[in-house]
């Protein structure tokens, strides 16, 4: 109990409450030693904690979780995402995203990757050039 009341306090500084309570309902638990703890829901793992980063990063499954709460959320033009997901190919971004945080990328309403960003939401929306989001994990298709 100790260990999910932790690990809600980190998704909420990272996140927010609301989508801390939202990845942390009843039937997840965080498995594993600090600093490599891991966030399960059924056997299907949502995010890790990133020793470099001191915060946990989202897997796909764990993207969608955070997509039901319209945060962190970046729209991509319909290309297949093959790399890292550039400026130029950026519809909008949630204004919230800083540099660093964890984002969300969705295609027509569904969610292709998730990564880090590496620019602010609105430089995002407002640059031609440059990476947006450097993506760890892209879904299968």
């Amino acid at each position: 109990e100790d260990r999910k009341e932790t690990i809600r306090s980190v998704l909420s500084f990272q996140f927010g409450k609301d989508i801390a309570d939202r990845i942390m309902d009843e039937n997840t638990f965080g498995t594993g030693r600090f600093p490599y703890w891991k966030i399960q829901r059924n056997k299907v793992q949502l995010a890790m904690m990133s020793e470099e980063r001191g915060a946990f990063s989202l897997t796909v499954d764990g993207g969608k979780v955070v997509a039901e709460c319209g945060k962190n959320i970046v729209n991509m033009m319909d290309f297949e995402l093959k790399g890292n997901l550039f400026a130029i190919g950026v519809i909008d971004a949630d204004p919230g995203i800083r540099i660093g945080d964890e984002t969300v990328v969705m295609k027509n309403g569904e969610v292709v990757a998730v990564g880090v960003a590496t620019m602010s939401g609105r430089e995002m929306t407002e640059l031609k050039r440059g990476i947006a989001v450097k993506i760890r994990h892209k879904a299968k298709k």
